[in-house]
Protein backbone atom coordinates (compact mmCIF):
# COMPACT_ATOMS: atom_id res chain seq x y z
CA UNK A 1 0.00 0.00 0.00
CA UNK A 2 0.87 3.65 0.01
CA UNK A 3 3.64 4.61 2.41
CA UNK A 4 4.70 1.02 3.08
CA UNK A 5 8.06 -0.57 2.48
CA UNK A 6 6.86 -1.67 -0.98
CA UNK A 7 7.30 1.98 -2.01
CA UNK A 8 10.89 2.01 -0.76
CA UNK A 9 14.13 1.15 -2.50
CA UNK A 10 17.77 0.93 -1.46
CA UNK A 11 19.51 4.13 -2.53
CA UNK A 12 23.10 3.26 -3.50
CA UNK A 13 24.24 2.53 0.04
CA UNK A 14 22.44 5.52 1.58
CA UNK A 15 19.77 3.43 3.28
CA UNK A 16 16.15 3.20 2.28
CA UNK A 17 14.50 5.94 0.25
CA UNK A 18 10.71 5.91 0.34
CA UNK A 19 8.54 7.42 -2.36
CA UNK A 20 6.47 10.19 -0.85
CA UNK A 21 2.79 10.39 -1.64
CA UNK A 22 3.44 13.55 -3.66
CA UNK A 23 5.69 11.60 -6.07
CA UNK A 24 3.09 8.98 -6.92
CA UNK A 25 1.80 8.92 -10.50
CA UNK A 26 -1.35 6.90 -11.09
CA UNK A 27 -3.10 5.42 -14.10
CA UNK A 28 -6.70 4.54 -13.18
CA UNK A 29 -7.35 1.74 -15.65
CA UNK A 30 -10.48 0.22 -17.06
CA UNK A 31 -9.44 -2.58 -19.42
CA UNK A 32 -12.27 -3.58 -21.77
CA UNK A 33 -12.66 -0.85 -24.38
CA UNK A 34 -9.30 0.66 -23.39
CA UNK A 35 -6.84 -2.18 -23.99
CA UNK A 36 -9.09 -3.90 -26.51
CA UNK A 37 -11.50 -2.58 -29.14
CA UNK A 38 -14.64 -3.55 -31.03
CA UNK A 39 -12.42 -4.29 -33.99
CA UNK A 40 -10.56 -6.88 -31.90
CA UNK A 41 -13.84 -8.64 -31.08
CA UNK A 42 -14.75 -8.63 -34.79
CA UNK A 43 -11.32 -10.01 -35.77
CA UNK A 44 -11.67 -12.81 -33.24
CA UNK A 45 -15.19 -13.60 -34.41
CA UNK A 46 -14.04 -13.73 -38.05
CA UNK A 47 -10.58 -15.26 -37.69
CA UNK A 48 -10.65 -17.11 -34.37
CA UNK A 49 -8.74 -16.80 -31.12
CA UNK A 50 -5.33 -16.92 -32.76
CA UNK A 51 -5.57 -13.45 -34.29
CA UNK A 52 -2.08 -11.88 -33.96
CA UNK A 53 -3.36 -8.50 -32.73
CA UNK A 54 -4.52 -9.89 -29.37
CA UNK A 55 -3.05 -11.58 -26.30
CA UNK A 56 -5.23 -13.71 -24.03
CA UNK A 57 -5.07 -13.31 -20.27
CA UNK A 58 -7.44 -16.20 -19.65
CA UNK A 59 -10.26 -18.03 -21.45
CA UNK A 60 -12.21 -14.93 -22.43
CA UNK A 61 -10.26 -11.82 -21.39
CA UNK A 62 -7.78 -10.41 -23.88
CA UNK A 63 -5.93 -7.24 -24.79
CA UNK A 64 -4.85 -5.66 -28.05
CA UNK A 65 -1.07 -5.93 -28.37
CA UNK A 66 -0.62 -2.33 -29.58
CA UNK A 67 -2.86 -0.88 -26.84
CA UNK A 68 -0.89 -2.81 -24.20
CA UNK A 69 2.37 -1.56 -25.72
CA UNK A 70 1.11 2.02 -25.38
CA UNK A 71 0.30 1.39 -21.71
CA UNK A 72 3.78 -0.08 -21.19
CA UNK A 73 5.29 2.98 -22.91
CA UNK A 74 3.36 5.31 -20.59
CA UNK A 75 4.73 3.43 -17.58
CA UNK A 76 8.28 3.38 -18.98
CA UNK A 77 8.31 7.12 -19.75
CA UNK A 78 6.60 8.29 -16.55
CA UNK A 79 7.06 5.69 -13.81
CA UNK A 80 3.28 5.73 -13.30
CA UNK A 81 1.65 2.72 -11.69
CA UNK A 82 -1.83 1.33 -12.20
CA UNK A 83 -4.82 1.26 -9.93
CA UNK A 84 -7.41 -1.13 -11.31
CA UNK A 85 -10.95 0.08 -11.97
CA UNK A 86 -12.06 -2.68 -14.32
CA UNK A 87 -14.21 -5.74 -13.69
CA UNK A 88 -10.99 -7.66 -14.43
CA UNK A 89 -9.94 -6.64 -10.88
CA UNK A 90 -12.72 -8.70 -9.29
CA UNK A 91 -10.98 -9.50 -6.00
CA UNK A 92 -8.20 -8.19 -3.78
CA UNK A 93 -5.56 -10.44 -5.37
CA UNK A 94 -6.52 -10.28 -9.06
CA UNK A 95 -4.11 -7.37 -9.71
CA UNK A 96 -1.12 -9.66 -9.08
CA UNK A 97 -1.68 -11.88 -12.13
CA UNK A 98 -2.73 -8.93 -14.29
CA UNK A 99 0.43 -7.05 -13.29
CA UNK A 100 2.56 -10.03 -14.35
CA UNK A 101 0.66 -10.31 -17.63
CA UNK A 102 0.99 -6.56 -18.39
CA UNK A 103 4.57 -6.37 -17.03
CA UNK A 104 3.59 -3.14 -15.25
CA UNK A 105 3.23 -2.52 -11.50
CA UNK A 106 -0.38 -2.53 -10.32
CA UNK A 107 -0.99 -1.27 -6.77
CA UNK A 108 -4.42 -2.85 -6.40
CA UNK A 109 -7.93 -1.71 -7.15
CA UNK A 110 -10.35 0.99 -6.14
CA UNK A 111 -13.05 0.13 -3.59
CA UNK A 112 -15.92 0.49 -6.08
CA UNK A 113 -14.54 -0.67 -9.39
CA UNK A 114 -16.90 -2.83 -11.37
CA UNK A 115 -19.85 -1.83 -13.50
CA UNK A 116 -18.54 1.57 -14.51
CA UNK A 117 -20.45 4.80 -14.26
CA UNK A 118 -20.91 6.86 -11.11
CA UNK A 119 -19.61 4.20 -8.68
CA UNK A 120 -16.41 3.64 -10.62
CA UNK A 121 -15.84 7.41 -10.82
CA UNK A 122 -16.56 7.75 -7.09
CA UNK A 123 -14.04 5.01 -6.29
CA UNK A 124 -11.38 6.74 -8.39
CA UNK A 125 -12.04 10.12 -6.76
CA UNK A 126 -11.82 8.58 -3.28
CA UNK A 127 -8.53 6.91 -4.21
CA UNK A 128 -7.11 10.18 -5.56
CA UNK A 129 -8.21 12.09 -2.45
CA UNK A 130 -6.70 9.41 -0.19
CA UNK A 131 -3.35 9.08 -1.97
CA UNK A 132 -2.88 12.66 -3.26
CA UNK A 133 -0.79 11.59 -6.29
CA UNK A 134 1.54 14.06 -7.98
CA UNK A 135 -0.31 13.35 -11.24
CA UNK A 136 -2.92 10.95 -12.54
CA UNK A 137 -4.83 9.97 -15.66
CA UNK A 138 -8.00 7.92 -16.05
CA UNK A 139 -8.63 5.57 -18.94
CA UNK A 140 -12.21 4.39 -19.42
CA UNK A 141 -14.35 3.64 -22.45
CA UNK A 142 -17.54 5.01 -20.89
CA UNK A 143 -17.63 8.43 -19.25
CA UNK A 144 -21.18 8.42 -17.91
CA UNK A 145 -21.12 9.23 -14.20
CA UNK A 146 -17.75 10.97 -14.28
CA UNK A 147 -19.36 14.40 -14.83
CA UNK A 148 -20.23 14.55 -11.12
CA UNK A 149 -16.54 14.81 -10.20
CA UNK A 150 -13.77 17.26 -11.10
CA UNK A 151 -11.05 15.15 -12.67
CA UNK A 152 -9.34 18.24 -14.15
CA UNK A 153 -9.31 17.11 -17.80
CA UNK A 154 -7.43 13.90 -16.97
CA UNK A 155 -10.17 11.52 -18.16
CA UNK A 156 -9.74 9.82 -21.53
CA UNK A 157 -12.58 8.08 -23.30
CA UNK A 158 -11.23 5.32 -25.53
CA UNK A 159 -14.49 3.71 -26.64
CA UNK A 160 -13.88 3.42 -30.38
CA UNK A 161 -10.12 3.28 -30.72
CA UNK A 162 -8.65 1.88 -27.52
CA UNK A 163 -5.46 3.36 -26.09
CA UNK A 164 -3.87 5.06 -29.11
CA UNK A 165 -0.42 6.59 -29.48
CA UNK A 166 -1.93 10.12 -29.40
CA UNK A 167 -3.84 9.43 -26.18
CA UNK A 168 -0.69 7.87 -24.70
CA UNK A 169 1.39 10.93 -25.68
CA UNK A 170 -1.06 13.27 -23.93
CA UNK A 171 -1.12 11.02 -20.85
CA UNK A 172 2.69 11.01 -20.75
CA UNK A 173 2.72 14.83 -20.84
CA UNK A 174 0.20 15.01 -17.98
CA UNK A 175 1.97 12.40 -15.85
CA UNK A 176 5.33 14.12 -16.36
CA UNK A 177 3.84 17.51 -15.40
CA UNK A 178 4.46 18.93 -18.87
CA UNK A 179 0.90 19.27 -20.15
CA UNK A 180 -0.17 22.73 -21.33
CA UNK A 181 -3.93 23.07 -21.72
CA UNK A 182 -3.52 26.29 -23.70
Amino acid sequence: GIGTRSNCRNSSGNGMVCMGVSQLKIIALDIDGVLNTREDYENIREHGRLHPSVLYYDQGDFVNVECLNQLRRIHAETGAVIIGTSAWFHNDDSHVGISEFFQIPILGRTNTNTGGGYWRAKGIMEYIQETQPAEYVIFDDMIEGYERFDFQHRLFCTARCGLTRDIANTAISILNGEYDEG
